[in-house]
């Protein structure tokens, strides 16, 4: 899953590749990205509300089990979904990711007050902005991930593009993805509630955090606790969209993580990072 934030499904398109044959991949666009339906007009995105997504999207495909390969906020989504459901889920793999942001219980009430106070404008407003030529949206694209990431590539940028806009009869581009995802989340999960999954999920999980990741910071306010109970780690270099922009530093950890766990579980690695 992408993450839960203007990307969409090609966000995996030069990682799921480089991964082994035998593992099927069904990437999804989440609703309001990509080529995914719109919320009604008005509805607000909560995170947590992806989780009831997947869930109808699982029922969909007929799967009885299988694994997550998750970025970002969807490592919220998919450790609360494995949490609940965890005789539905064989491993997570965690990118630059480590469960829902969580803030202070006190931080909740202006939290709310910046959400209402964005919400009549947004509700009301239809994405119209035009892009004449191809170039000029990559290019928007590019500048609004790089504010996040600086090693964010163009050609990333062109990638996430390709998925996420539409070319119109003038033959000028627009984006897909639905303004409302702009609003500011109603809620952050408290860090106790947010522990309190992480803790409850049993299965192997793989965790790559990339270099100078706020995923460090995260983890090491956790206890050992409040962590899942099969837990591994890989550092790599990169950015945020590591997966993306660099899939050579991870694809070999990701593919010999999902073989062990998924279809081979004597399966032994040939070489590490």
């Amino acid at each position: 899953m992408h993450v839960c934030w203007l990307d969409n499904a090609n966000t995996f398109d030069k990682l799921i590749p480089r991964l082994s044959p035998a593992l099927h991949v069904a990437a999804i666009d989440l609703p309001g990205h990509g080529q995914s339906s719109h919320r009604p007009r008005g509805t607000l995105y909560h995170v947590q509300d992806y989780i009831a997504d997947v869930k109808y999207v699982i029922d969909a495909l007929k799967w009885d089990k299988f694994s997550f390969l998750a970025h970002s906020m969807s490592t919220g989504v998919s450790s609360w979904f494995t949490a609940a459901l965890p005789e539905m889920v064989e491993s997570l793999v965690l990118i630059e990711g480590f469960g829902f942001v969580s803030a202070p219980l006190e931080d909740l009430p202006e939290r709310m007050g910046k959400m209402l106070k964005c919400l009549g404008s947004l509700s009301n407003t239809v994405d119209t902005k035009v892009y004449s030529t191809w170039d000029e949206l990559v290019d928007r694209m590019l500048e609004g991930h790089q504010a996040m990431d600086p090693s964010f590539t163009r050609e990333a940028a062109a990638t996430l593009s390709a998925r996420g806009s539409n070319k119109l009869p003038s033959g000028s581009y627009q984006f897909t993805r639905d303004l409302m995802l702009k609003a500011p989340s109603l809620l952050r999960i408290p860090g106790c509630v947010s522990s309190t999954f992480l803790s409850a999920v049993q299965c192997p999980v793989l965790l790559i955090v990339s270099e100078n990741s706020f995923v460090t910071r995260v983890y090491n306010s956790l206890t050992p606790e409040m962590l899942p109970k099969q837990l591994k780690i890989v550092r790599v270099s990169g950015g945020h969209h590591v997966h993306l922009c660099q899939p050579e530093v991870l694809d070999r950890a990701v593919d010999t993580f999902l073989l062990r766990q998924t279809l081979h579980p004597d399966f032994t690695e040939i070489s590490k990072l």
